[in-house]
C-alpha cells in the first residue's frame, strides 16, 4: 500500500507543484531518467542541480554531465545516508505503464521522498500561448495528434495556430500542400488539397507538388516538404525537400510553410546556408510546451524527438 503520509514516500498529486515541494524540502533531488529526458530538463530549468540521476541503466550509464546515476537498490542507501528528504522527479515521457513499472520499483524502498510525474505534473505545463514575429499565439488544442495545454503537446499546438492567422490574413484562394488541415478545422479559403497519399475525403487533388502549377497562387504546407525524397509514405520522387521549398518560394504569390527540425538532414544543411533570408524563422521548444523563437543566425543543430519535434522552421511570405 502507498504512503500518502507527509513522512516516508509520498507520490504527489498532479496537481501539486513541483517547485514549491523542491524548495520545501532543502533535500536531494533525483532524477529518475538519465537515458530518457532528465539531462534535458536540468538544463531547461537552469542553475538546478540533480544530486543523483536514476536509471535502470545504471549499470551502462555511470553519469550524465558529472552526475551519478545509480539505481533504484542504490537509491535507497542514498537518502537513508543523507538524512535529507528527497525530491524525486520522474522523466522518462508520456507512457503511463512506464511510470508505472517505476512507482512499483519505488515502493519497496523505505525512503523520505516525495515523488513527481514530470510529463502528468501541471506546474510545468503551464503554456498556454507563445511568441511569434512579436505577436502572440494561443496554442492550438486538439485530441487528434495535437493535445492539449496542461499535458505535453505535439508541433501542431504551434503551426495550426500560426495557420489560423495566417489563413485570416490571407487575400484569395488557398492550396494546401498536404492534408493537415482537414484533420482539425474547415476554411473555406483552402480550395484545393494536394496529396498523393492521404485518403481524406477533402483532398481533391492526387498530384505530386511538382506537378502543380503554383503561380500566383496562395500555398499553405504544414510539416509536409520535409517527407518529399525520403519514401516516407511510400512515396518515390527523384526531387527532394529543396526542390519542394524552391518551387513554392519562386512561384507562390504567397506561403506559410512549417516543417520540424532534426527531421530531415538535407533541410537543416539548407538553413544553415540560408541564415540571411528574412522569410526563415525558427522557434525552439523546451521539454514541455515552452516554444520560442530564436535568432537564424543562433541556428545551429536541433534533433528530432523523442516526442515530437523541439524546434520548426516557419517560412513565410
Amino acid at each position: 500500500m502507498i504512503n500518502n503520509n507527509i513522512d516516508g514516500l509520498c507520490f504527489r498529486n498532479r496537481h501539486e507543484n513541483i517547485f514549491d515541494i523542491y524548495e520545501k524540502n532543502e533535500g536531494l533531488l533525483v532524477i529518475y531518467g538519465a537515458a530518457a529526458f532528465g539531462k534535458m530538463l536540468l538544463e531547461e530549468w537552469g542553475g538546478v542541480t540533480a544530486d543523483y540521476f536514476c536509471d535502470r541503466q545504471a549499470d551502462i550509464i555511470n553519469n550524465v554531465n558529472g552526475v551519478p546515476v545509480i539505481d533504484s537498490k542504490k537509491l535507497e542507501e542514498v537518502v537513508k545516508t543523507s538524512g535529507k528528504r528527497a525530491t524525486i522527479i520522474i522523466c522518462i515521457g508520456t507512457k503511463k505503464f512506464s511510470v508505472l513499472s517505476i512507482y512499483n520499483d519505488l515502493i519497496k524502498l523505505d525512503i523520505e521522498a516525495d515523488v513527481f510525474d514530470y510529463f502528468e505534473n501541471d506546474s510545468v505545463f503551464s503554456d498556454k500561448s507563445f511568441m511569434f514575429n512579436r505577436k502572440k499565439y494561443e496554442l492550438f488544442e486538439h485530441s487528434f495528434n495535437c493535445g492539449y495545454v496542461d499535458s505535453r503537446m505535439t508541433e501542431r499546438s504551434v503551426e495550426l495556430a500560426l495557420a489560423q492567422e495566417w489563413l485570416k490574413c490571407c487575400s484569395g484562394e488557398v492550396v494546401e500542400l498536404g492534408a493537415v488541415t482537414p484533420y482539425y478545422f474547415y476554411d473555406k479559403k483552402i480550395v484545393k488539397i494536394v496529396d498523393p497519399t492521404d485518403l481524406h475525403h477533402r483532398v481533391n487533388s492526387k498530384k505530386s507538388l511538382f506537378e502543380c502549377d503554383f503561380k500566383g497562387k496562395n500555398i499553405l504546407s504544414i510539416s509536409t516538404v520535409e517527407h518529399v525524397g525520403t519514401c516516407d509514405y511510400g512515396m518515390s520522387e527523384e526531387k527532394n525537400v529543396i526542390d519542394a521549398i524552391e518551387k513554392i518560394v519562386e512561384e507562390a504569390k504567397s506561403f506559410l510553410i512549417t516543417a520540424p527540425l532534426g527531421y530531415n538532414e538535407l533541410l537543416d544543411d539548407w538553413i544553415r546556408n540560408n541564415r540571411s533570408n528574412s522569410m526563415i524563422r525558427i522557434l525552439r521548444r523546451g521539454i514541455n510546451n515552452h516554444w520560442v523563437e530564436i535568432e537564424l543566425q543562433d541556428y545551429q543543430e536541433i534533433v528530432y524527438g523523442p516526442l515530437w519535434a523541439y524546434g520548426l522552421v516557419v517560412i513565410v511570405k
